[in-house]
């Protein structure tokens, strides 16, 4: 999925829609043109989603060719933008690497 911070502009938009759809006010963080919207989801759009669903897909294990034989994408290189979204073989390796004062690369039984 993409970046999420707390206190990021996406949590911020989240909030604000839970909030409204709540009937709370919403904390004056940002008063300077900030309109509420006209419904509460406003800010997601089809690509947001389209991204969102393309990233869970990768996690799960489908490949760049999968992706692509969803018809989603036209070619390869427009859904190798996801490779990303998975984490690679070699970080689970990092914990077996040596160090000065730890005991990596033992395994407990």
């Amino acid at each position: 999925m993409f970046r999420f911070r707390q206190g990021g502009y996406l949590w911020h938009l989240l909030l604000r829609a839970k909030l409204g759809y709540l009937g709370i006010a919403c904390p004056n963080r940002r008063t300077e043109g900030w309109r509420p919207p006209p419904y509460r989801l406003s800010w997601a759009n089809f690509h947001t989603f389209r991204h969102t669903w393309a990233t869970w897909m990768r996690q799960s294990g489908t490949d760049v060719k999968g992706l692509v034989a969803t018809g989603n994408w036209r070619d390869e290189r427009s859904a190798a933008r996801y490779a990303h979204a998975v984490a690679r073989e070699e970080w689970s390796r990092v914990d077996l690497l040596p160090a000065v004062g730890k005991k990596r690369g033992v395994r407990s039984a």
